[in-house]
C-alpha cells in the first residue's frame, strides 16, 4: 500500500512538472481522463491517484490556466469528495483546499451546494 502511494505521489509530481511547462493545454488532455477514471473505475487506488495528481497539478499551475478549466476541476473534485472511501475523501479535501487557495470563492460557489444536496439525499447514504 505504501509503495502504491509513493508511486502515485511520484506520478503526481511528474504530472505537475508537465503542467507547469505546458500550461492549460495539458489540462484539456488530462482532466477528462481524471473524470472518466473517477466515474468508471471502482479501484480506490485509481481514485486516490487521481486526487494526488489533481492536487499536484492545482498546486503547481498558474492561476490564469484555471479559468477555462475551473468547471471541470470543480466537477472532478466534487466527485472525489463524494466518495464512500475516507482516504479518497481526505485526498479530495486537500485538492479542494488547493483549489480554494488558487481560485477563492468561485470554488465554494460551485462545490458546496451540490455537497449539501448530496448530504440531504438519503439515497446517497
Amino acid at each position: 500500500a505504501s509503495d502504491d502511494l509513493d508511486a502515485q505521489q511520484t506520478a503526481g509530481r511528474c504530472l505537475a512538472e508537465l503542467s507547469s511547462k505546458l500550461g492549460e493545454s495539458i489540462l484539456k488532455q488530462v482532466l477528462p481522463l481524471f473524470e472518466d477514471q473517477l466515474m468508471r473505475s471502482s479501484d480506490l487506488n485509481i481514485h486516490r491517484g487521481v486526487c494526488i495528481g489533481l492536487n499536484e497539478v492545482i498546486s503547481n499551475l498558474a492561476k490564469e490556466n484555471f479559468s477555462g478549466n475551473l468547471l471541470k476541476l470543480v466537477t472532478i473534485n466534487r466527485i472525489a469528495l463524494c466518495s464512500d472511501d475516507t482516504s479518497v475523501q481526505e485526498l479530495a479535501a486537500e485538492c479542494f483546499q488547493s483549489l480554494y487557495s488558487q481560485m477563492g470563492t468561485d470554488v465554494l460557489d460551485n462545490i458546496v451546494p451540490s455537497l449539501l444536496a448530496q448530504i440531504g439525499d438519503p439515497a446517497t447514504h
